[in-house]
């Protein structure tokens, strides 16, 4: 037999459980985890000369796994600095059959190296999809660059190297 104690345990069992499922649950839904940082290191040059540079030899690179890739150069009109992003087309909204990088059939849509210019402030704004890197160039003095690169390795590998031989063109 059932007393009313016990079924105030019950409902405080309960209830317990679904506040501890429900905080476990929205223990997921936190801000995205930024990418691992692979490398940091200054150059000599001009920022936007070096994320031109790095953005059309990665946009050029005609080997499978990188024509499946989007290069977004960002300048930022409030701050000495520029980033270059790398997209996967796989995942990124409006990339159709009719469009997409892995179709030979498709609709090329060739990007240039200029850059975007938006403020310090909206990059986190209007940089919500996946990217396989982002490569960020400030300008630290009127000769140098510190650069830091965060993302996939593989990814970030190369156009690390893409960075290098742009400074070293650049600085011969």
């Amino acid at each position: 037999m059932h007393t009313a104690r016990d079924s105030s345990l019950i409902v405080n069992l309960v209830a317990g459980s679904l506040g501890a499922f429900s905080l476990a649950a929205c223990s997921h839904f936190s801000a995205p985890v930024e990418k691992p940082q692979r490398y940091a290191e200054s150059f000599a040059g001009d920022h936007q000369v070096l994320a031109r540079c790095v953005t059309e030899k990665l946009s050029s690179d005609s080997r499978s796994f990188m024509r499946i890739m989007r290069f977004s150069n960002i300048m930022y009109s409030d701050k000495n600095a520029s980033e270059i992003y790398a997209f996967d087309t796989r995942y990124l909204p409006g990339v159709f059959a009719s469009n997409s990088p892995t179709n030979p059939d498709a609709i090329v849509d060739f990007h240039d190296a200029t850059p975007e210019v938006q403020t310090y402030d909206q990059r986190n704004v209007n940089n919500q999809n996946v990217h396989a890197f982002a490569l960020g160039l400030e300008q630290t003095d009127q000769r140098s660059v510190q650069a830091i690169m965060r993302g996939d390795s593989y990814y970030s590998d190369i156009a690390w190297k893409m960075l290098q031989s742009c400074a070293a063109a650049a600085n011969p």
